[in-house]
């Protein structure tokens, strides 16, 4: 009986050792998995930094843009026109220097005669210049009796930054924040001043 239990207690702590060996053998291949992605992820990067070394702002910003099928046509005032998404931008940058700034152009629109809704568009713009990290401005067009409001993000835009789609997907996040932070803006302006008028 007690070499039973000596044979159990034996296969069962072979038992064991087989399955903590399993672990540990599942474990370092898991390891080895991420290490092999993190390397593809760097090698990535560094293609990537290779194909745009030296490459002038100007002429960077562009082959990005085509590389995201955004086709960037220079327009007469020599700014860079463009589609993202379905909505037109304008882009001003220069092969001398490291900055580039992206205009979402009529991001809202203000009649001139509705004097009530552009107080609350100012309001609301003047708030999120603030805190959006965006520049938000209006223009008056006297023709067509509006004001546009137009949104740009100044920002750095050089070979040496990795991953430069991804860096200009998120510039493109924060115009499209602030554009809907602005009429979100003005819709909790009219109620507020709705639910004043009630009181």
């Amino acid at each position: 009986m007690e070499t039973i239990i000596g044979v159990g207690v034996v296969f069962a702590f072979l038992l064991y050792q087989l399955y903590k060996e399993q672990q540990e053998s599942k474990e370092k291949d898991e390891e080895m998995q991420r290490l092999v992605a993190l390397q593809e992820e760097r090698d990535k990067v560094k293609k990537e930094k290779d194909e745009v070394k030296d490459i002038p702002t100007r002429d960077l910003l562009i082959k990005i843009l085509e590389e995201m099928d955004c086709q960037p046509e220079n327009d007469k005032d020599g700014r860079i026109g463009f589609q993202y998404q379905g909505i037109c931008f304008l882009a001003e940058a220069s092969n001398n220097g490291k900055f580039v700034r992206i205009i979402y152009p009529f991001s809202h629109r203000v009649s001139l005669l509705d004097i009530d809704e552009f107080s609350r568009v100012r309001r609301v713009l003047n708030e999120l210049n603030n805190v959006s990290g965006c520049a938000l401005f209006y223009q008056e067009y006297e023709e067509k009796d509006e004001i546009g409001i137009h949104i740009s993000k100044h920002f750095l835009f050089t070979s040496d930054i990795p991953m430069l789609h991804d860096y200009l997907r998120c510039v493109f996040t924060m115009l499209f924040r602030a554009q809907q932070e602005l009429v979100i803006g003005v819709e909790k302006e009219k109620v507020n001043e709705e639910k004043s008028i009630k009181q």
